[in-house]
């Protein structure tokens, strides 16, 4: 007789186990009783009210809570990482040198120089932190997570402090990192659209407990239509000269941002190149006042497959 196999794959080993953990401050209990595990490849997002605990949770876990009030048991695997709201760079070191922080072993240079190829920071190793935008400086926050090669990356708000625009990259760039390496990741956010777009599984905290843990893989907010509103009537070609030309419609693959100086279109076309790359999705760029015509691609610049 023919042996059958299981056409489910095998569960992934759970890489963090929280066990009836409690934590305290000056007598007040924040935490009671937290019980929470995660498996490799998981990508959990963690929200609840300012102060209820999300970011004690995440201390705990990232075992940077010594002496803390409380009890429970935490077990996590010894490569980890942890990102910050601000990237915590030593403003004295070069790019190079704060990433392979506290990380050295042979081969580790070359092991920085391709972490920051991978966040989209090559050939930037001498750079100083000062030079660098804030959304660049939380790539090399990345890429020093990644020289450590971690089993668990734990966020606590990470992009909350970038404009829209690079915050929405970096979300892109962390799943696409996560997804090549296969980390488990806890990240504290308390923006619900974050969370279920980065996420695999969402755990709430409300009164120390855990309220709310669902698996949301299968929920993603989709849109088949993406605007960005601005004082000009669209992107133009040959801006600020006598030739300059408004693009009415275009292809994603056909526009690039890097045609257009820093500081002008270039993010904005770069957002909007993003979101119309997938088929069926239109992005369009011009003025608030002419919002419906450039749905009905009767102004500004749209960009889709169509």
């Amino acid at each position: 007789m023919a042996q059958l196999h299981s056409l489910n794959p095998s569960p992934e080993p759970e890489v963090v186990r929280v066990q009836r953990l409690r934590r305290a401050f000056d007598g007040r209990e924040v935490l009671s009783g937290i019980d929470l595990s995660i498996r490799r490849g998981e990508f959990v997002a963690l929200l609840g009210k300012s102060g209820c605990g999300k970011s004690t949770l995440l201390r705990a876990v990232a075992k940077l809570d010594d002496g803390a009030e409380g009890t429970g048991r935490v077990s996590v695997p010894g490569r980890r990482a942890v990102l910050f709201q601000d990237s915590r760079l030593l403003p004295w070191a070069s790019v190079v040198d704060n990433v392979v922080l506290g990380a050295w072993r042979p081969g580790i240079r070359e092991r920085a120089s391709a972490a920051l190829a991978e966040v989209g920071l090559a050939g930037r190793e001498d750079a100083w932190p000062r030079m660098l935008s804030g959304g660049e400086q939380q790539r090399v926050a990345l890429a020093r997570s990644l020289v450590r090669d971690p089993e668990l990356i734990l966020a606590d708000e990470p992009f909350s402090a970038l404009d829209a625009l690079t915050r929405i990259r970096m979300q892109r760039l962390l799943l696409d990192l996560c997804a090549r390496h296969r980390p488990a990741v806890l990240f504290v956010t308390h923006d619900v659209e974050e969370a279920l777009s980065l996420a695999d599984r969402v755990v709430m905290i409300a009164d120390g407990h855990i309220a709310y843990d669902e698996d949301v893989s299968n929920v993603r907010l989709s849109a088949d239509a993406f605007l960005m509103l601005t004082d000009v009537d669209g992107v133009y070609e040959g801006w600020g000269t006598d030739s300059q030309r408004r693009i009415e419609r275009v292809r994603p693959e056909a526009i690039d941002a890097r045609d257009f100086p820093p500081g002008s279109m270039g993010p904005k076309v770069e957002a909007a190149v993003t979101f119309a790359s997938a088929n069926g999705r239109i992005a369009g760029i011009g003025r608030l006042e002419d919002a419906r015509a450039i749905l009905q691609r009767r102004s500004g610049t749209t960009i889709s497959h169509q």
